[in-house]
């Protein structure tokens, strides 16, 4: 996922004809990031508190330890995604408004 990003700051950069830099500001709209941002964030905060951090703190090979354990990580994944694809929207947008143009 950061690869992606990092190489769409790339194209972006070099970008002479302003042809993605227009795609990628449509597809990655500010409104349609933060929405989803903040969606993925309340879903993954929700996870969180769904993993009872009382079975978290006793570990057991036990049903109901595994299952919090795996929603506690899918919790914590979902919170760390939303907020680095925030982050690289704004990025992103950014590129897009300084881009270097050809000197002739």
């Amino acid at each position: 996922m950061g690869l992606l990003f990092i190489g769409a700051v790339a194209r972006l950069l070099y970008d002479f004809t302003g042809v993605l830099s227009r795609r990628w500001s449509r597809l990655f709209s500010y409104n349609r990031v933060v929405l989803a941002s903040v969606f993925s964030m309340i879903i993954g905060i929700g996870l969180l508190f769904l993993a009872h951090p009382r079975q978290l703190l006793t570990p057991s090979p036990s049903d109901a330890y595994l299952h919090a354990l795996r929603l506690f990580v899918l919790g914590c994944m979902l919170v760390v995604f939303s907020l680095y694809t925030f982050v690289a929207a704004l990025v992103l947008h950014a590129a897009s408004l300084i881009r270097f143009k050809p000197t002739d």
